[in-house]
């Protein structure tokens, strides 16, 4: 079985060569996320609080790290990278949910206001008895 690091040097000379004749045996790639994956769920777990988002964010580390993995210098520490990069990811998730939470509360305090200011009436109901009228 591989080291990580013997897997890592062997992505990073299959991405130097582009889709070159050395193919990069897709088993090394399999075997890094199954090396990872855990970790890096986890990591979203304490970070997000739930499973699903967390695999999701790893999902996309593990794919943003596949792209960018010619910007890895020192192939030891593709496990330190890896974290970098889920822990932005995670983080970047939980505020895009509080953004979208804060969003929903301020709609629904706004149309509550809205029908407390038409009389209960929702905009569109009022639309249409002003066509009719």
């Amino acid at each position: 079985m591989p080291t990580t690091a013997m897997m890592i040097d062997a992505l990073i000379l299959h991405r130097s060569r582009g889709s070159g004749t050395d193919p990069m045996p897709p088993e090394y790639f399999w075997q890094l996320v199954e090396r990872f994956k855990a970790g890096l769920v986890n990591q979203g777990v304490a970070i997000l609080g739930n499973v699903p988002d967390s695999e999701d964010a790893a999902q996309d580390s593990l794919c943003e790290a596949f792209e960018g993995l010619d910007t890895l210098k020192d192939p030891h520490q593709l496990g330190h990278w890896l974290r970098q990069i889920n822990r932005r990811n995670a983080v970047d998730l939980l505020r895009k949910r509080r953004s979208d939470a804060d969003r929903m509360e301020r709609a629904k305090r706004t149309s509550g206001r809205l029908a407390q200011a038409t009389g209960g009436f929702r905009q569109v109901e009022i639309r249409e008895y002003v066509a009719q009228a």
